[in-house]
């Protein structure tokens, strides 16, 4: 049987509309309190992880 060792550090999803702070936010946590920032939308272009590229809006597209 595994015993897990109790989590030192909460992971933080942050979500929001475009153009709000969230990676200014994230960036500030991560200075403030020395946790690790990673920014998953850039994972996802950097390593191609989306279906489509919307040329019109410049953005990756998802299917379900």
């Amino acid at each position: 049987m595994e015993i897990r060792q109790p989590r030192k550090i909460p992971n933080i999803l942050v979500t929001g509309t475009p153009g709000t702070g969230k990676t200014t936010f994230c960036q500030l946590i991560n200075q403030s309190l020395n946790f690790n920032y990673l920014p998953v939308g850039k994972l996802i272009i950097d390593n191609q992880l989306y279906d489509n590229w919307n040329k019109e809006f410049d953005v990756p597209e998802y299917s379900e």
